[in-house]
């Protein structure tokens, strides 16, 4: 049986994919990660599961409303896409990331639901325009009402076209990039505790007396792999910094960093240093600190072109999807249209 996209499919749909895509995404993660000392396989396990159970999900959905399918879809990505920002506002993260980890997932959603719309199109057509269909039906002579094919096809027509302009490609890249920077230094990395070497790039930060102004302290920035000339160049050094946030421009490159306090005598420190390449190198690390010795947690880095990749990937996709709009509505009034 036909379907007909209203709020109560759409709210169905969106709320089915939700919850499939954060429940029993995390049950595979669980079965396939959660006992093994490899935490890489739990990783691939969590991005390998969302992509399918989105692609399942957008092609069901698809499947059971064929009718008007790719506006259905989209309607339903909107509001998955709104149920991840609330479940984002429930996750303790800076506010960057948590941005930029939602734009990021509007990506995603355009991605997956193209795949699995395309699927359940091939499974299953629109019913209006099968051959047999077409053959039996009797001419038509109505004209189109207002507000139907005529007032709202001629609204997703301007989407479509709004979608696909060069104008809006150009526009979506810089925002898409600009929005994966933020998420994308905590995408992969290497994590000490499964037994990687950190990035010996990373900054650690300490604490060291001031030449310029005797009886006060600063922060120095320096190399993981530079810590043995820096040590011996500043004996009456520390590692335990003040809690709080900030950028110091002092050492070898500027910082910003964000310092958790761990007890009376240690400190967890979380830094981003962006190097000054061609390339637009950037470094994040974090890692805890005693006075005299520092542990590293995790490292990550990343460029500028990975995130203009991404950019350029979802402005695509975005003008993709206003090219199957206008498709999608140019073949609607054209069934409309009243035969001679």
């Amino acid at each position: 049986m036909d379907q007909t996209s209203n709020i109560k499919v759409v709210a169905r749909d969106a709320l089915f994919l939700f919850f499939a895509l954060t429940s029993i995404g995390g049950v595979v993660v669980v079965i396939a990660g959660g006992n093994s000392a490899n935490l890489m396989l739990a990783r691939v396990a969590a991005v390998t599961s969302i992509v399918l159970f989105g692609i399942v999900g957008f092609c069901i959905s698809g499947y059971l409303t064929p009718r008007r399918r790719w506006i259905h879809l989209l309607r339903v990505t909107a509001c998955v896409w709104v149920l991840i920002l609330a479940f984002f506002a429930l996750i303790d993260l800076p506010t960057g990331e948590r941005t930029g980890a939602w734009f990021l997932s509007a990506v995603y959603l355009l991605v997956v639901m193209g795949i699995g719309g395309a699927i359940s199109f091939a499974l299953r057509k629109d019913p209006g325009d099968t051959p047999m269909r077409a053959a039996s039906a009797k001419p038509s002579t109505r004209t189109p009402r207002a507000g139907t094919s005529g007032g709202e096809g001629v609204k997703w027509l301007k989407v479509g076209a709004v979608l696909s302009s060069n104008l809006f490609l150009v526009t979506s890249c810089a925002g898409i990039m600009g929005a994966s920077i933020s998420a994308a230094k905590h995408f992969g990395g290497k994590y000490m505790a499964r037994g990687e070497a950190p990035d010996s790039r990373m900054i650690v930060l300490a604490s060291i007396p001031d030449a310029a102004v005797p009886g006060r302290r600063k922060l120095e920035s320096v190399t993981l792999r530079g810590l043995p000339e820096f040590q011996s160049a500043n004996p009456d050094y520390t590692f335990v910094i003040p809690a709080g946030e900030g950028r110091i421009d002092g050492g070898v490159l500027p910082t910003s960093y964000r310092a958790t306090a761990l007890g009376a005598d240690g400190v967890l420190v979380e830094t981003d240093t962006p190097y000054d390449d061609i390339f637009g190198l950037r470094v994040v690390g974090s890692y805890e600190a005693t006075e005299r010795e520092v542990r590293p947690i995790y490292t990550n880095s990343n460029t500028w072109f990975g995130n203009f990749a991404v950019g350029v990937a979802g402005a695509y996709i975005l003008r993709m999807i206003g090219s199957i709009l206008q498709w999608v509505e140019r073949r609607r009034q054209q069934r409309d249209e009243p035969s001679e």
